[in-house]
């Protein structure tokens, strides 16, 4: 084979692969998944003391070929209890007794994220909308026996925002998420599972 040709196959060559690869680099599927820690606010006045909590969430990110934004799901708990100390008294006998408030809040969501890189820096930001269900318990202990319960869920909408800075495992940030929903009885009231809450998270990518 004269070199012309051989010159001209080797080109071919080279550039076919040039083109599979960055063909597989556009398209391959990517993730994410992060494990957040915070604080939670419910908005409703039926929580009192106990609408101040901490919570915890796992989320995960996931990107199909071409996809222009990121599948997300993610599922939260949070939680806050507080106890007193009562004295009840007849005649000269007095017996004290530990009063427990205690409220836990769970939530499912699913939605959508866009991310987008901050221009000359290696941190990355998104913002999110999706659908989210919450569940919220409020009970009231006297020792270790249940006097007083109630619950509810609500269907509503979740709005969030982040920033991200890349590590060697992935990287972390912070997050902020807001929740708006449906009403739903708690101790036979109309009241809401709306909650903002802030945290910091910890991601790693595949």
């Amino acid at each position: 084979m004269p070199a012309n040709q051989r010159l001209l196959c080797l080109m071919m060559l080279v550039a076919a692969s040039s083109l599979s690869s960055c063909a597989t680099t556009e398209a391959e599927p990517a993730a994410r998944g992060a494990i957040q820690f915070g604080y939670r606010h419910m908005r409703d006045d039926a929580f009192g003391r106990l609408g101040d909590q901490l919570y915890a969430r796992l989320e995960g990110d996931f990107r199909g070929v071409n996809w222009p934004v990121w599948l997300h799901t993610s599922i939260g708990a949070g939680t806050r209890s507080y106890s007193e100390s009562k004295k009840t008294c007849f005649l000269f006998w007095c017996q004290e007794q530990t009063v427990t408030m205690a409220s836990t809040t769970v939530d499912g969501s699913i939605g959508a994220r866009y991310w987008g890189q901050f221009p000359d820096s290696s941190a990355r930001w998104y913002a999110g909308l999706g659908g989210s269900t919450v569940h919220a318990d409020l009970d009231r202990y006297i020792g270790n026996l249940q006097k007083v319960g109630t619950s509810g869920s609500t269907l509503g909408l979740h709005l969030e925002a982040g920033i991200s800075w890349p590590t060697s495992y992935g990287g972390w940030g912070v997050h902020w998420r807001s929740y708006r929903g449906g009403t739903t009885k708690l101790f036979d009231q109309d009241a809401s599972n709306d909650f903002d809450e802030l945290g910091i998270y910890f991601q790693h990518i595949w």
